[in-house]
């Protein structure tokens, strides 16, 4: 019987180039990371702790607003002052420790080393199965391993506390546009969450009151996918709602002074007589920003860039590029990622938001450190797109992705070096422990205030929120600017408007990190003034230090 042979069909062998378009980088990492990504996301959890508790500061910063909410929150506590100014949430949030437990800086900044954790834990849960894998896992161990991010873990800053804010609302928001994948909006399945929306969106904008903003992201992803029920839906409940809290607040506390939002607008927030800012300042406003946040604060936060608090080096080709690559991925995402395009109309208004908001003299890094998670994220997502079919660009996006957690990490580590000796003082009790020579001077002699001098008696100081946590809750009075006054009667008369019988003299430094002569002198100007003319109207009651001394002065006059 002779056999059958089986035909077989001729086979091509793949060329090289076709073997090498089959590889991707990429799907072998996303393989990869979906077998292990609980297992990574405890172990980034695990870091994220461990960063904040190693770079853990137990000292209120000296640019003052920290130790303003704590006052704020004091004073609500004790005279029902609202806390209006800047956002009421946070302030709010802290009153009832501040009533268990004083003005304990331990426990208060506590509440933002969980705020932090708690934070990432919900970006992690709104992020995954919405993104790629290593995009994920990149920028949860960017979260968990940045100085820069996890220096808020142990500040008493409302950044911390509107990071859980922002990533509440984004998440929420999330699990809403899954819903309008899948059916019209039905108000007897869908009022929970959205009223759960609208409420978070409240909160945010009432820890941050430029967040306000943040609401359109949402409204324009519905209009551009034409979900009108649910864009109305949801912009009644946040409306209702903000309308419900304006009513209850006003008829509690009385309508607010000028209030931040309005403050916004003023040319210079110091010097309200300066008025307001035009169209054409606003722009200006803008751009300066712009090149301040993007080319220097954020590239320096990601370690592409040296980080100087003092001296700024814009490169507007670099802020113009970053805001070419927005805009290209913001369309990228359109195309590819409904929850990513979402995510970047929500970095485009934040951007928005504090560009506009913020007056150009505020150079701080911590006004953008609330963009820098979700605008990294959104460059990050383009660059996986773009290079999704070239093992070489693979290779790069996981190089300049990958040295900026490395960098993270080698910071964190340096950082805690310096800091662990300090944070060691400060667990032993040492307050001014980590403090230069002018500040603990400073700081001594306001706590001297506020444990021998009267407490009828009015004490004016440059850092007054500063003075009243470590003048034991004594208030003190801020004296802001010099007035264009020369003459040294019309200055007493100035000065008696305060209502003050002492002032505190210090040598503060202009730039913190360097004795250079420079000081912060708005009160020694005032006063000197005065001293020129009236010597005798003067009389020192207490001094600390003998270099940058700071001194306390009864005015006899």
């Amino acid at each position: 019987m002779a056999s059958k042979k089986k035909n077989i069909e001729p086979t091509t062998k793949p060329s090289k180039k076709e073997l090498k378009g089959e590889f991707s980088l990429f799907n072998v990492l996303e393989n990869y990371l979906e077998l292990r990504l609980s297992k990574l996301f405890y172990l980034l959890l695990t870091l994220s702790v461990l960063t904040g508790l190693i770079l853990f500061d137990m000292r209120v910063s000296v640019g003052g607003d920290d130790s303003t909410y704590i006052q704020r929150a004091f004073d609500f506590l004790k005279t029902g002052a609202f806390p209006f100014e800047q956002g009421p949430l946070y302030p709010l949030l802290l009153t009832p420790f501040v009533g268990m437990f004083g003005i304990n800086l331990f426990v208060l900044k506590i509440i933002s080393f969980v705020c932090i954790n708690l934070a990432f834990i919900i970006t992690y849960k709104a992020l995954k199965g919405r993104i790629p894998n290593t995009a994920l896992i990149l920028i949860l161990a960017f979260i968990a391993l940045n100085p820069f991010y996890q220096y808020f873990a142990s500040v008493t800053y409302t950044e911390a506390f509107f990071l859980l804010m922002q990533s509440l609302a984004i998440y929420v928001s999330l699990l809403l546009i899954d819903r309008s994948q899948v059916h019209r909006l039905n108000i007897k399945l869908d009022w929970k969450l959205l009223l759960l929306v609208g409420l978070l969106y409240l909160l945010v904008s009432l820890t941050k009151t430029v967040a306000i903003i943040c609401t359109l992201p949402l409204y324009i992803y519905f209009i551009l996918n034409k979900k009108w029920d649910y864009m109305f839906g949801s912009f009644l409940a946040f409306i209702g709602l903000k309308v419900i809290y304006e009513i209850g607040i006003r008829a509690a506390f009385g309508a607010p002074g000028m209030g931040q939002f309005q403050s916004m607008f003023l040319v210079d927030l110091y010097k309200p007589q300066l008025g307001y800012e035009n169209v054409e300042g606003m722009l200006n406003r803008f751009m300066s920003n712009a090149n301040t946040f993007i080319s220097a604060r954020f590239f320096s936060i990601i370690y592409l860039r040296d980080f100087n608090e003092n001296y700024i080096v814009y490169l507007p080709w670099l802020t113009y590029l970053v805001f070419a690559l927005i805009a290209f991925f913001t369309y990228l995402a359109y195309r590819k990622n409904k929850f990513v395009f979402f995510l970047s109309l929500y970095t485009l208004s934040l951007v928005g938001a504090v560009f506009f908001g913020i007056q150009a003299k505020n150079t701080q890094y911590r006004l953008v450190i609330i963009i820098v998670p979700y605008l990294l994220l959104l460059l990050m997502f383009g660059c996986y797109q773009l290079s999704k079919k070239l093992v070489v660009l693979q290779l790069f996006f996981i190089g300049i992705f990958g040295y900026i957690v490395f960098a993270c990490f080698y910071n964190a580590g340096a950082k805690s070096a310096r800091n662990f000796p300090v944070l060691k003082e400060n667990i032993k009790g040492n307050r001014y422990a980590g403090f230069t020579p002018d500040w603990v001077n400073y700081l001594k002699c306001s706590e001297w205030c506020g444990d021998s001098l009267p407490s009828n008696e009015g004490v004016i100081a440059r850092k007054h929120s500063m003075s009243f946590i470590y003048g034991n809750g004594r208030t003190f009075t801020p004296i802001y600017q010099v007035p264009t006054i020369d003459d040294a009667d019309s200055m007493i008369a100035f000065v008696k408007s305060f209502n003050c019988k002492y002032v505190i003299m210090a040598q503060l430094r202009a730039n913190p990190a360097k004795k250079d002569g420079q000081i912060v002198n708005t009160i020694n100007v005032i006063m000197a003034r005065i001293h020129e003319k009236y010597p005798n109207k003067f009389n020192m009651v207490h001094r600390e230090g003998n270099d940058e001394a700071a001194e306390v002065y009864e005015m006899l006059f």
